[in-house]
């Protein structure tokens, strides 16, 4: 098995954002479970801190229009 590293397309939030777990609930609902980011093994999406990324460019902009 080899390992692959995935690049993802990120969205970096002010750092006082009070809606963050209404993003969060919203992304879960759309994309399904967020994965784990500092897994090898690619994910659909994930949410560390103040960062949202999306293995989808497509995902990314339904987000950022979403939330902008």
């Amino acid at each position: 098995m080899s390992e692959e590293l995935h690049d993802y397309y990120g969205v970096l939030l002010s750092s006082c954002n009070s809606t963050r777990w209404d993003q969060v609930t919203w992304c879960t609902e759309q994309f399904g479970k967020a994965g784990d980011f500092t897994n090898i093994v690619a994910c659909r999406w994930y949410h560390h801190g103040n960062r949202f990324g999306f293995l989808n460019e497509a995902d990314r902009d339904w987000f950022v229009l979403r939330w902008s």
